[in-house]
């Protein structure tokens, strides 16, 4: 851990230029740690049309203005800010590239040391989580290559250690959810997905998944009923957070009416086509900078005759959180990053059957363990490119 730890560190973004969506979250979460409240006021002329988007993504709220997203980042990262409330001015260039405006306007931007240091810390507690539920599934030696391929060889390095994206610590509780899991500490695993929720509300799916799976395993409805109260908890503080500033009971929040439009309106087919680009857009397909989940995807369907419950149901459980995401975004996520985001927290959900996967495909032969090794030299070669690179 510490070597990962050293890596995301010598790689992450510590100061500007910063991605759009990271940056409301840092100003949000400096904002919860130096006012102890959700309005930022520093960033009330950011709410206007030509700004969203383009510098940050702040929206208007009966008492001012404030990050449009749901509070679990900005939260994580207001621990860190509680060490270094600074701001300075900066005028900041930009661009719209739907409606062909541009200009420069001052924004207040915080300290962005203490954002790259939660950034970092939440994908090395993903990790380690991640780690500590292999070691209950398979050896001490399986568990480390697993933990080195997760860390090093996906996004979890290039997009969510290197700065506040929801990723990092959306993937930390999703992983220490997966942990508890696999203690059989029900209500403490949906606690630690409850959190996962009050980051992306969404990440519900993952624990409804695993609590059915192991109600059909185990013919035992009490692991789902202490998962679904517990995680419930991360919704409830959702809901009420976005009473508090919004006025409205409800958990789209900043987000509007936007997301559940997307949700309810995308054609299947732009579905489907936006799934296979998740794997094979030039830009951000899983398969062009991590080729080893390909093993991984395909060993998981042997493995699924051995892997616990709990395991196939995150995993399912993952897949229809993805969908979800697909059927509301763009496959790009934005830009000023190397590789994929949004399969991210998916991917953390899945990653103890991906992993049961690749162990099942590789015991078959020395050769597999070349091909798989070569695919994971190769993924974590590229992403080590992606997180060094000025983006």
């Amino acid at each position: 851990m510490l070597a990962l730890a050293g890596l995301y560190a010598i790689t992450a973004t510590w100061s500007t230029p910063y991605n759009v969506d990271a940056f409301t979250n840092a100003v949000q979460a400096r904002s919860f740690a130096a006012n102890q409240a959700a309005i930022v006021p520093e960033a009330s002329e950011l709410a206007q049309p030509q700004y969203r988007g383009t510098v940050g993504w702040f929206t208007s709220a009966p008492d001012g203005v404030t990050s449009q997203y749901p509070p679990g980042v900005a939260a994580w990262g207001a621990l860190f800010y509680l060490a270094d409330t600074s701001q300075e001015t900066y005028p900041a260039t930009w661009s719209n590239a739907d409606t062909g405006e541009s200009g420069t306007v001052d924004i207040t931007v915080p300290s962005l040391v203490p954002a790259a240091a939660a950034a970092v810390v939440a994908v090395v507690l993903a990790m380690l989580f991640f780690g500590l539920t292999m070691r209950t599934l398979t050896s001490e030696r399986n568990a480390l290559w697993a933990t080195a391929v997760a860390g090093l060889g996906t996004g979890a390095w290039s997009v969510a250690a290197d700065k506040l994206w929801q990723h990092g610590p959306a993937m930390m509780m999703i992983s220490l959810g997966s942990y508890l899991a696999s203690k059989n500490q029900w209500v403490a695993s949906g606690l630690a997905f409850g959190g996962a929720i009050v980051v992306r509300p969404h990440t519900a799916l993952i624990v409804a998944g695993m609590g059915i799976a192991v109600v059909i395993g185990r013919r035992d409805i009490r692991p789902l009923l202490k998962l679904g109260l517990s995680s419930a908890a991360g919704l409830a503080v959702v809901v009420l957070y976005n009473n508090a500033v919004f006025g409205s009971l409800s958990i789209s929040g900043g987000y509007g009416g936007g997301f559940s439009n997307k949700v309810t309106t995308t054609s299947p087919l732009t579905l489907v086509e936006r799934v296979l680009a998740a794997f094979i857009d030039p830009d951000v397909g899983m398969l062009w900078t991590s080729p080893f989940l390909a093993i991984a995807i395909v060993g998981a369907w042997q493995a699924r005759r051995h892997a616990p419950d709990w395991c196939i149901g995150a995993a399912l459980g993952s897949a229809a959180y993805l969908l979800v995401q697909y059927q509301a975004n763009r496959v790009s996520g934005g830009s000023g990053f190397f590789s994929y985001r949004y399969p991210l927290e998916a991917l953390m959900g899945a990653a103890p059957l991906l992993a049961l996967g690749v162990i099942a495909w590789t015991a078959q032969s020395s050769s597999r363990q070349r091909i798989f090794a070569a695919l994971a030299a190769a993924s974590i070669l590229l992403h080590g490119l992606g997180a060094a690179a000025a983006y």
